[in-house]
C-alpha cells in the first residue's frame, strides 16, 4: 500500500486529470502481482470500488457502484479508481482517489464538468484522514481474495446490491470515441458490461465510459 500525502499531477480514466487539493482526498495505491489475478486481473478496478463503497457504508454513507471502476452518492461521484499495468514481471497498481473533505467552493473551482461530491459534503462535518487507510485495507483485502478465488462472480451479487445504473438507459464510449445506446442488463462474471440495443442485440463491454441517458425509475 502506498499512501500519497498530495499529488501534483492526479490522472483519471482516459487520461483525465484528478483534483486532489492537499488535505482533502485520499489518494493511495495497491500493488497486487498480474499472476496472482490471472485470469480475474481486469475485474481489479470493481473489487476496490467495492472496497471504498463498504467504508463509505461504514461511516454511515449510502454510496453505489458505477462500471467500471466509480462509486457515487445520490449519482455525484466521490471517488474515482485506476487500475494500470507496469513492467516486465507486470504488477497492477490500483490508485485509488477518493474525495473526503473537498467543499462545494473546491469543486467549484475545479469545474469538473460533471457531478461530485465528498465525505465532508455527505456528513456535513470534516472526517478525519489519517486512519482511513487502515480501515479500507482490510476491505479491500477481503474482496481480492474473493476475487483470487472466485473470479468477479464472488463478487457479482455484492456488485447487483450497490449497483448504481440499474435500470437505467444508458451510452457506453469506448477508448475510439465510438457510443452505443441502450437497456442496461448488468455485469456478467468476467466484469464485463451488459447492454441490449433498440435493436434487441446484446453486446458486452470489457472497457468503456458509461453515462445515463435517464434516470432509473
Amino acid at each position: 500500500m502506498i499512501l500519497a500525502k498530495n499529488q501534483t499531477a492526479g490522472m483519471g480514466r482516459l487520461g483525465r486529470s484528478w483534483v486532489t487539493p492537499p488535505g482533502k482526498c485520499l489518494t493511495m495505491s495497491f500493488i497486487v502481482r498480474r499472476s496472482a489475478l490471472s485470469p480475474h486481473a481486469a475485474a481489479v478496478g470493481p473489487a476496490a470500488a467495492l472496497a471504498v463503497r463498504a467504508l463509505l457504508a461504514d461511516f454511515g454513507i449510502p454510496a453505489k457502484v458505477k462500471w467500471p471502476n466509480d462509486v457515487e452518492v445520490d449519482g455525484a461521484k466521490i471517488c474515482g479508481i485506476l487500475a494500470e499495468q507496469f513492467g516486465q514481471e507486470p504488477v497492477l497498481i490500483i490508485g485509488i482517489g477518493l474525495n473526503v473533505n473537498m467543499t462545494a467552493w473546491d469543486f467549484r473551482q475545479a469545474a469538473l464538468g460533471r457531478p461530485a461530491t465528498s465525505m465532508r459534503l455527505a456528513l456535513g462535518r470534516r472526517v478525519g484522514m489519517v486512519r482511513l487507510p487502515k480501515r479500507l485495507r482490510p476491505l479491500w483485502e477481503a474482496r481480492l481474495t474473493r476475487l483470487m478465488s472466485g473470479g468477479f462472480a464472488a463478487l457479482r451479487p455484492e456488485w447487483e446490491r450497490h449497483d448504481a445504473l440499474k435500470g437505467a438507459q444508458i451510452e457506453v464510449r469506448d477508448t475510439a470515441g465510438h457510443a452505443v445506446c441502450g437497456r442496461y442488463l448488468g455485469v456478467d462474471d468476467e466484469g464485463r458490461l451488459c447492454l441490449e440495443t433498440t435493436a434487441g442485440e446484446v453486446l458486452s463491454f470489457w472497457s468503456g465510459d458509461v453515462e445515463r441517458v435517464c434516470r432509473p425509475s
